[in-house]
């Protein structure tokens, strides 16, 4: 449990969503928004706004999740001069979702 969410994020150089199956997690978008860059599985529905190397990494579940995600944790401790970068490119991913676009997507885009 964290009081502070805002704080706890902002004391992480990345988020990491290892999940094996995920419609969308929100703690992608959630620490997006606070210019954290994001290390999600292929599976997981966040996958879909991460483009790998330039806002975040994404990692593919098969054939070894585990080694796959060990060579993106890998690149971001190896090369911690390009998490400026990639929390800019984050944080600039995050400003394009809010609840006011969803609503505006699903109700102008009704069949």
């Amino acid at each position: 449990f964290q009081s502070d969410i805002t704080s706890f994020y902002r004391s992480l150089d990345c988020i990491v969503m290892p999940s094996k199956e995920d419609s969308f997690g929100m703690v992608a978008l959630e620490g997006m928004a606070l210019s954290k860059p994001v290390v999600v599985s292929s599976n997981a529905g966040a996958s879909e706004i991460i483009n790998d190397g330039e806002n975040g990494f994404v990692f593919e579940m098969q054939p070894d999740a585990a080694k796959n995600l060990y060579k993106k944790l890998k690149n971001v401790i190896e090369n911690k001069n390009n998490l400026e970068k990639l929390s800019e490119n984050a944080f600039k991913t995050a400003l394009n979702y809010s609840w006011e676009r969803l609503y505006k997507d699903f109700m102008f885009n009704l069949p």
